[in-house]
Formats: C-alpha cells, sequence, structure tokens
C-alpha cells in the first residue's frame, strides 16, 4: 500500500486536533495553540513512524502511551484528567474513518465526520444545571440555575457573587405587590447595578436567610438580584461550582477570585 507521507501527516494532525478538542470540550480545560500544535506534531510523527515496516510503534500500549503524552503535552498537569476522553475520541474517530473507508469514501469525508462527532463531546449537563433552594424570611422555594461564566457580577459592599433571578422564579419568596423598580425599593433590599442587553439597569438584590444546591447539598453564600424579565432558569455566577469538582480540578482551579464586577 501506497502512502503519501504529507497528506497522511496533515490528516493526521487534524484527527489528533479534534481529540485534543474534545477532551477540551469536555472537561472545559484552557488549550494553548502552542501546546496544541505541538502536542499534535508529537503524535503525527508517531502515526508516521507506526506505518513503517520492522518498527514496533504499532503496538497497543505504545499507541495508548502516545495518547497519554499527547495528552501532557497539550494540557500540561491537566493531561492525566484528558487521557480518558482523548483515548475516547481517538477511537471513535478511527472506528468512523475505517468505515467510511470501507464504503470507497476517501479522507475529506473521514475528516468531516470526525468534525460532527467532536461537537458532541460537551460538558455533562449536571455540571452546568442544578436546583437551588432559598429562604428567606420564613419562606423557602426552588429555583432551576443554569451555571453562566459570563454572570461576573458580585456586590461590591458584602464581596458576594449576586444570583441573577426572574421576578416570576422568587414571587414566593417576595413580598405582596413587589415590583423590581428601583424607584419602589423595599425594606431589605440593596441596588445593584449590572449590565443587561438594553444597557445598564438598577436590580433590587437582597441576602437570602440560605441557599442550598439541592444536587450537592452544598450551601451557598451569595447575593440574588431580581430582574423584573421573566427567565426559565437563574443566572449563576461562573466563579460558584455547582456540584463537588474532581480531585484534579480542584487542584487546578482552587482559590480563584471573584472576577471583576460588571458595575465598573
Amino acid at each position: 500500500m501506497k502512502v503519501q507521507g504529507e497528506a497522511y501527516f496533515c490528516i493526521m494532525a487534524y484527527i489528533h486536533f479534534l481529540c485534543l478538542a474534545a477532551a477540551k470540550n469536555r472537561l472545559q480545560l484552557p488549550l494553548a495553540p502552542s501546546r496544541a500544535l505541538l502536542s499534535c506534531v508529537f503524535s503525527s510523527v508517531y502515526s508516521l513512524l507506526a506505518l513503517l515496516p520492522g518498527l514496533p510503534f504499532y503496538h497497543p500500549l505504545l499507541m495508548v502511551s502516545c495518547v497519554f503524552c499527547s495528552g501532557i503535552l497539550a494540557f500540561g498537569r491537566h493531561g492525566p484528567a484528558a487521557f480518558m476522553p482523548q483515548l475516547t475520541a481517538g477511537l471513535l474517530f478511527a472506528g468512523t474513518c475505517a468505515f467510511l473507508q470501507q464504503q470507497g469514501l476517501g479522507a475529506v469525508p473521514c475528516m468531516a465526520a470526525c468534525t460532527g462527532l467532536c461537537l458532541m463531546f460537551h460538558p455533562p449537563e449536571s455540571a452546568e444545571k442544578t436546583v437551588l433552594r432559598l429562604t428567606w424570611r420564613g419562606k423557602s422555594c426552588r429555583i432551576p440555575v443554569l451555571r453562566d461564566t459570563g454572570n461576573t457580577l458580585h456586590h461590591p459592599a458584602l464581596k458576594l457573587p449576586v444570583i441573577v433571578c426572574g421576578e416570576n422564579q422568587l414571587r414566593p419568596l417576595l413580598p405582596e405587590g413587589f415590583i423590581a423598580a428601583p424607584e419602589q425599593l423595599r425594606p431589605g433590599f440593596m441596588l445593584i447595578s449590572a449590565g443587561t442587553v438594553n444597557g445598564r439597569a438598577l436590580l433590587p438584590c437582597f441576602v437570602p436567610d440560605g441557599i442550598r444546591d439541592l444536587r450537592s447539598g452544598r450551601e451557598i453564600c451569595a447575593c440574588v438580584a431580581v430582574s423584573p424579565t421573566a427567565l426559565k432558569a437563574g443566572l449563576l455566577p461562573g466563579c460558584i461550582q455547582v456540584k463537588e469538582e474532581r480531585t484534579w480540578k480542584r487542584t487546578v482551579f482552587s482559590q480563584k477570585e471573584i472576577p471583576p464586577s460588571v458595575n465598573g
């Protein structure tokens, strides 16, 4: 079988990049372009060596070791955590390419199919959504929330992150006749400036007596801002994790400071 080395090298570099992208998307890991390029070149060189007759590079154990080393090159100390998503993506892409080649299709359809499969690797839904139980002034309610990395809002005086919820969600907690308007601020509420799609606005906020994540069982310290816009899910700040983190992730992302407030 004749193999055009340059084309094969480029194809394998792209497939290896998709493996890195799949691991990055699945675990939400940082990936520097320079490290990704170094990892792809390393993996592609290995793939070329595996084609040479008489050399042991086609051994399964060495191939698995190559995947592990490429993860270290790409993600640094996050590499061990990325090993399984990389390996899973590599096996999935290899099987897909083998099937398409049996159907007489060339490299372009194979790469297109692998690109589509790469999009299937995304964070687990449980890592982004949860349900909070808010308690305030003897009342409580359950509110579904979505972790929003774009929510960097925090109260400048209390030094607390701010969860943005719709007035419709908080109705069981709010006083009778409450309106989320700055000119009708009720006792126990404060005003906080927030950026919205319509520009800056003053939102009433309060500090609940208790906020519990019902999936992890953890208590959360935060303010709650009341948005006049109806929301299906509250917006949880990106600095708050909604479930117990893996050991490797606690090490990588531990002690992060709250991002700068949108208050400016």
